[in-house]
């Protein structure tokens, strides 16, 4: 480890040369952008005010030439003239003047020419807008003497500065102007003429246009400071991160090194890397440590240490090394005996690979591990001497693991026999809701109310499925559903199956198929439970057809004296599954795919109850269906053969189109007295969840639906789905409401 390393394994010298490149980025940038900034600054004041000063004065050479054009041969030109010779005060009292400069002062109103002067050829100023200046002697005005001389000439004068035209200091910002005017027919100069005009905006143009390029200018730097220092950023955080993950490679280098030496010494393994031509060993310390030598005992050379391989060992040793060599055996490793310093013997696994080879191929170097295994082989030897008793071990150890699966089994029968014994307690909350919602929905006027509590009683009602589901393979999981032993007629299993199917199957437009006739008219078992399997069957076959048919029938597979094998089936024209996917189907909480769940709805469990279900009739379930095409769902069940114990009405074999799905009346005439009989017979069963209400019902069918019409269809479809407390509820609805009427 460096001297910069902290105690907590990170870098404390990291920190400075990771903003080292940015700071001195910044302080050269920094010293390279004033002097940017100001040489450009320089530049473009320079280029930009004698420019537009250069514009400026060329422009206000222009005004003085029109303006000479305009007064000088008619006033100018002939004051001068008549002039010339005369003394100053001839001069100032010359007759012309006040109209002149009348004139003048008219032709200046509205322009930025604040004064003129007209100087002769000896340079006396025969004319001045201030009129004390007229007489004056400008001979030795510089301007004055380039105007003699033919040249025009202009000066910018800041206020308060010497004017070098004037010999004087000006009270304003002003430029000075100077035009010849020649004799049209001699081209010699016949005078000059001097105009200053207000140089005040030009100068605010010219601060406004300064700052506007050192605003430009700073901008421009700053942009360009900015890009630069993000590129240098992004290359210093390049940098940075390459060295990061360098040192974060030699890290792992350093602690996979540190654990592949951890290992070896951990495993108590010796390595060795061998010279093959010259015989030269080089050992770690553990190998030595093995044999109990010091690494300055024995030579590291290969003869020393092969003279310790046990004799009987040593021929097996030779011929792998030159199979391995030779290139017969695809790994290098054998168990010897090496005799030890003290002279005792250790079992020793050793295990190598050639690392080198010469351009022929010839091993040139060697490197391997040599294991202590002699632990090993003393269990293996005891091992050999109980080998008798090995089924005594296994038999405890087959008694072990009973018991383990009876205590898990156990443990799942008494989560099962917890749920199971809970039907009542997660029941009644939702008898509750679904009951006061029946007494709200018989009060409520108001259409969006109404709407409201038939959404909270759809959803309460497919609660409430999901939690008899889940009990009902509870109680079947913990052995507590008992089974019936009825006289019953087979066609009325399914057609009830039907009659429950038929809302579901007349909304999608399926037609429905019964054929019982395959069996005897009567037979013996459990109708409520053969009805709550067939009706999983055919719910999912009406829930994944989208059109197409659903047909119910029950066929007898063999009887053997009163025993009776009935297998009863669903055929769908519907969705149809995957070959791969039938065998998980009938699980807990399984699905075709996660899909299905989404799309169609539904728990998973009623294939598994189905199956729960037809185990308990000693049965078996089981399914064939092709994609796209359809499906068929059967379950068997051992029955017995029925006997009559009072007319039914069997249905025979008959199609049913959805508008006929089976909900006759029979033939009885309304008895409300009987009726509600049966109804107080029926309550306490569906308080109880007894499964005989499901008979009850049957038995007392016609007599119900005579009576009590549309109100009883929903107790029949409540009634054979098992959903005893929305049944429960229904029925105290009907009693209600008949005391109430």
């Amino acid at each position: 480890m460096s001297d910069d390393v902290s105690e907590n394994g990170k870098s404390g010298s990291r920190s400075k040369p990771t903003f080292k490149l940015v700071r001195f980025f910044t302080a050269a940038s920094l010293v390279a952008f004033v002097a940017v900034a100001f040489l450009l600054g320089y530049i473009f004041r320079t280029l930009s005010i004698e420019g537009m000063l250069s514009g400026y004065q060329n422009e206000h050479v222009n005004q003085a030439q029109v303006l000479a054009n305009e007064m000088w041969d008619e006033d100018f030109g002939p004051l001068v003239l008549a002039m010339a010779g005369k003394s100053a005060v001839e001069i100032q009292a010359a007759p012309q003047i006040p109209a002149i400069h009348k004139r003048v002062l008219t032709l200046l109103s509205g322009t930025k020419i604040f004064k003129i002067k007209v100087y002769d050829l000896r340079g006396m100023t025969v004319y001045s807008t201030e009129l004390e200046q007229i007489g004056e002697d400008k001979s030795k005005n510089a301007g004055v003497i380039d105007g003699l001389r033919g040249l025009n000439s202009s000066l910018l004068v800041h206020q308060d500065q010497f004017s070098a035209f004037e010999g004087e200091v000006q009270s304003r910002d002003l430029v000075e102007t100077y035009v010849p005017r020649f004799d049209s027919a001699l081209g010699t100069v016949i005078g000059v003429l001097e105009i200053y005009g207000d140089a005040t905006y030009v100068l605010a143009e010219i601060g406004k246009r300064q700052r506007y390029m050192v605003v430009s200018v700073v901008g421009l730097l700053a942009l360009l400071f900015a890009m630069l220092f993000a590129i240098v950023k992004r290359a210093q955080n390049l940098i940075v991160r390459q060295n990061q993950e360098r040192e974060a490679a030699q890290e792992a280098l350093r602690s996979s090194e540190e654990r592949w030496q951890f290992a070896l010494e951990g495993s108590g393994a010796g390595v060795w890397d061998r010279n093959l031509p010259t015989g030269g060993v080089v050992f770690s310390k553990r190998y030595k440590e093995i044999y109990g030598f010091s690494e300055d005992d024995l030579a590291n050379h290969q003869e020393p240490w092969d003279a310790r391989i046990h004799p009987d060992d040593l021929p097996l040793v030779e011929a792998n090394r030159k199979a391995y060599f030779e290139g017969a055996e695809q790994a290098y490793s054998n168990e010897r005996r090496m005799r030890c310093k003290d002279g005792s013997w250790k079992w020793i696994l050793s295990r190598g690979m050639v690392v080198a080879r010469d351009a022929n191929g010839k091993p040139l170097r060697m490197i391997g591990t040599h294991t202590d295994i002699s632990e090993r082989k003393q269990a293996e030897a005891e091992l050999d001497q109980h080998r008798h008793h090995l089924e005594e071990i296994v038999a405890v150890r087959t008694a072990e693991l009973a018991r383990a699966r009876d205590a898990a089994e156990a443990a799942n029968r008494a989560k099962s026999s917890f749920l199971a014994n809970m039907s009542h307690e997660l029941r009644t909350p939702m008898n509750g809701i679904m009951g006061m919602t029946d007494l709200v929905l018989g009060r409520a006027t108001d259409p969006q109310q109404i709407d409201w509590l038939n959404k909270s009683k759809a959803s309460a009602q497919r609660l409430l499925a999901i939690i008899n589901d889940i009990l009902d393979l509870s109680k079947i999981e913990a052995g507590q559903l008992q089974l019936d032993d009825t006289d019953f007629v087979a066609a009325t299993i399914l057609n009830d199956v039907v009659a429950m199917i038929g809302p579901a199957a007349r909304d999608k437009g399926l037609r429905v198929a019964v054929e019982p006739d395959a069996v005897p008219l009567w037979l013996r078992g459990d109708p409520a439970r053969l009805r709550q399997a067939l009706l999983k069957l055919a719910g999912n076959a009406v829930k994944f057809t989208e059109q197409g048919s659903v047909t119910l029938r029950a066929l007898q597979l063999h009887e053997k004296g009163d025993e009776i094998l009935v297998r009863f089936e669903v055929t769908d024209t519907g969705i149809g599954i995957p070959p791969e996917t039938l065998s998980r189907l009938f699980r807990s909480f399984e699905q075709a795919d996660n899909s299905m769940t989404r799309r169609y709805g539904g728990t998973g469990l009623g294939l598994a109850i189905a199956r729960r279900l037809a185990e308990l009739m000693d049965g078996e379930v089981g399914a064939v269906s092709t994609p796209a095409t359809g499906s068929t769902f059967w379950f068997t069940a051992r029955l017995q053969r029925g006997h009559a114990a009072r007319s039914a009405d069997t249905a025979g074999n008959r199609e049913l189109a959805p508008e006929q799905t089976p909900d006759a009346r029979g033939a009885l005439a309304p008895d409300p007295v009987r009726a509600m009989a049966v109804l107080k017979q029926l309550e306490p069963l569906l308080a109880s969840d007894d499964t005989r209400a499901g008979d009850l019902f049957v038995a007392n069918r016609p007599l119900l639906l005579a009576t009590f019409g549309a109100e009883a269809t929903p107790l029949e479809r409540q009634v054979a789905a098992f959903d005893y407390p929305g049944a429960l509820a229904t029925l105290r609805a009907i009693i209600r409401d008949k005391l109430e009427n």
